[in-house]
């Protein structure tokens, strides 16, 4: 019988969620990891996490970025003897059954590099896509929380870019997992309830334009890894396409966000910052 860990990343997480992040996933898993990349509400997280027995809080006196994070938990599975990690972010909430629905899997293809569930996102109006008569498919990526990662293959092509810090730490990775010759299996009827942002939509001419309204701190990232990625990959990826992906964002700052000159500040930093990291 395989023995399973969840690992779940922390920065000021709202507590009622976090609470039922854990209590979804506790009695699936023989333990839960947390890194705390220094929330402010330390306090409350510990005070929470006392209620629980098999939970090991890890502490990182600063936000250490996602990525810092994820290698944290893959390497303390590892270092457990565990073959297998479910990664969560502070606001997810796992079905009762992800976990004996994962291992279904584990053994049935040596490539496979991670098992992701169906995202169903609080957030969005949209049904989602559980119906799907197939029971598994493979695909090219996948986010991070949910997913269920196969540590050896972790391992062997370099954990998560840390240089990323936060946004596209996913995809990059997912990136690398296909060019290497793994695979990503998403398991069709398993749904995790996940919030992936605030989603608004902008009238612009004749168009309606979806967009996920970030702060300037995340626009930085976002525009720096867009273009990082896209460099680090220019044999698969259009660095055009890229750059208008980022002057779509940048227009829809213009237009319709607040705070638009720090935006626009952070969005040009992400740009010429993003050709120091190649």
């Amino acid at each position: 019988m395989n023995k399973h860990i969840a690992g779940i990343v922390l920065y000021n997480p709202d507590i009622p969620r976090l609470q039922e992040n854990i209590e979804s996933i506790y009695k699936q898993v023989e333990q839960v990891i947390l890194i705390d990349n220094g929330s402010k509400n330390i306090k409350e997280i510990k005070f929470l996490i006392n209620r629980f027995e098999k939970l090991t809080l890890i502490e990182n006196k600063q936000n250490k970025g996602i990525a810092t994070a994820l290698n944290q938990i893959v390497n303390y599975s590892m270092n457990c003897n565990f073959n297998w990690v479910l990664l969560l972010d502070q606001d997810s909430v796992s079905p009762l059954n992800i976990i004996d629905e994962f291992d279904r899997y584990t053994c049935t293809d040596e490539k496979v590099a991670i098992i992701c569930p169906e995202i169903n996102d609080r957030n969005s109006v949209q049904v989602s896509n559980s119906n799907n008569i197939e029971e598994y498919e493979y695909v090219k990526e996948c986010i991070t929380s949910g997913s269920f990662l196969n540590c050896s293959i972790w391992y062997e092509i370099g954990g998560f870019d840390e240089k990323m810090f936060i946004d596209y730490v996913d995809i990059e990775y997912c990136k690398r997992v296909i060019r290497a010759g793994f695979k990503i299996l998403k398991v069709n009827r398993v749904e995790l309830l996940h919030e992936i942002g605030k989603r608004n939509t902008y009238k612009f001419l004749w168009l309606n334009v979806p967009t996920y309204e970030h702060s300037a701190f995340r626009k930085y990232y976002i525009t720096r890894n867009t273009l990082y990625f896209t460099r680090k990959y220019k044999e698969d990826e259009n660095i055009l396409y890229a750059y208008l992906k980022v002057i779509k964002r940048l227009i829809i700052v213009v237009l319709y966000e607040k705070d638009k000159w720090k935006k626009i500040n952070a969005m040009y930093r992400g740009m010429r910052d993003s050709y120091k990291m190649i």
